[in-house]
This record gives C-alpha cells, sequence and structure tokens, in this order.
C-alpha cells in the first residue's frame, strides 16, 4: 500500500511562450492534483525530457523558437508514448486535422473552458496507460 509521500502524482508539462497562459494552466493542473512542470520554449522542454519523466504535454503551437508541431515531431523521436495535446490561439482549417493526424491526443482553441482540457488531460493519461 503506497503512503501520501510516497504517491506518484501524473507530471503533466506545459509548454508556452507566453508566462500568463503557462502560469493559469499550471494553476488548473495543481488544482486537478496533478504535478504541472512550465516551459517557456520548446528547447528547455526537450531538454527536460530526458531526466524527468512526464505523464502528458500542453504545447502551445504558435511559439517563435519551434512550432507546436516540429515539437510533437521531436517528441515522436524520444519519447513516442507521451500524449501531447495541442493548443493555440489561431486556430486554422487545416490545424485540426493536422494535429490529430500527426498523434496530437487533442487539438484545443483558446481560450477553452478548463473542464474541456482536464478532459483532455484524463484522456491522454487514459491512452498512455495502454501504451505503456
Amino acid at each position: 500500500m503506497q503512503t501520501p509521500s510516497t504517491v506518484r502524482h501524473n507530471v503533466i508539462a506545459v509548454v508556452d511562450d507566453d508566462s500568463s497562459v503557462r502560469t493559469a494552466l499550471s494553476r488548473l493542473c495543481r488544482s486537478a492534483g496533478y504535478d504541472a512542470k512550465a516551459f517557456d520554449s520548446p528547447r528547455g522542454f526537450l531538454q527536460s525530457v530526458e531526466s524527468q519523466a512526464y505523464d502528458c504535454a500542453i504545447v502551445d503551437i504558435r511559439m517563435p523558437e519551434m512550432d507546436g508541431f516540429a515539437l510533437q515531431r521531436e517528441l515522436l523521436a524520444v519519447r513516442p508514448a507521451l500524449p501531447v495535446i495541442l493548443i493555440t490561439a489561431h486556430d486554422e482549417p487545416a490545424g485540426r486535422a493536422r494535429a490529430l493526424a500527426t498523434g496530437a491526443v487533442a487539438y484545443l482553441r483558446k481560450p477553452f473552458p478548463n473542464d474541456e482540457l482536464l478532459s483532455a488531460i484524463c484522456q491522454a493519461l487514459r491512452g498512455s496507460e495502454h501504451r505503456s
């Protein structure tokens, strides 16, 4: 039996160049009982992937250094079972289809309701149990 100090919480990575979005999403994840790690750049997140186990990544599509699609491709090479939720404030007609075709668990358009993101996280975590 696990004691409260040994219970492992799911770790959610939040990758967004907008600090207010990172803060809000991290707080939401923590309020739902997840551990959240926030990153302001895709490169910073990728560097941490080797030393930190993540259970899900929430990734903004439009970022200056590398877009969310490119980050998702790189993740497939190093952590193929890591579920990715892509988010964007700039919904493009082909964006949703491209996101889902490249393996994203969900594609959410900002602003989205909190429960929509939490539902996508639950879906991602259930799916990752079957992939591991």
